[in-house]
């Protein structure tokens, strides 16, 4: 391959990955909880923009049916959730979610 030709493929990748809508992360809404309810927590949608598909993780782990996009919480007591999502490009934002 020619360097011209180099060259444009790395300046229209370039331009591809700018022209991507801004990456946004959504927790939830915080939410007042009784002891022993159960919340789903996330936006919906989750995550938009950058370059799906997404991966998630929620931090803490503890009373969660999982840790995919859209898990369920089981009230313990006075908690902040966190989420971290990354797009296929690495890009990585975080959001978090309080209960009461």
């Amino acid at each position: 391959m020619n360097i011209k030709k180099s060259l444009l493929i790395i300046l229209f990748t370039v331009n591809s990955i700018l022209a991507f809508s801004q990456f946004t992360v959504n927790a939830g809404n915080d939410k007042m909880l009784c002891p022993g309810e159960n919340y789903t927590l996330g936006g919906i949608p989750a995550a938009t923009g950058g370059l799906a598909p997404y991966t998630y993780s929620w931090s803490p782990n503890i009373a969660l049916s999982s840790t995919s996009v859209n898990p369920t919480c089981t009230s313990t007591g006075c908690r902040i959730y966190l989420t971290v999502v990354d797009d296929r490009v690495l890009l990585k934002q975080i959001s978090n979610f309080l209960y009461q």
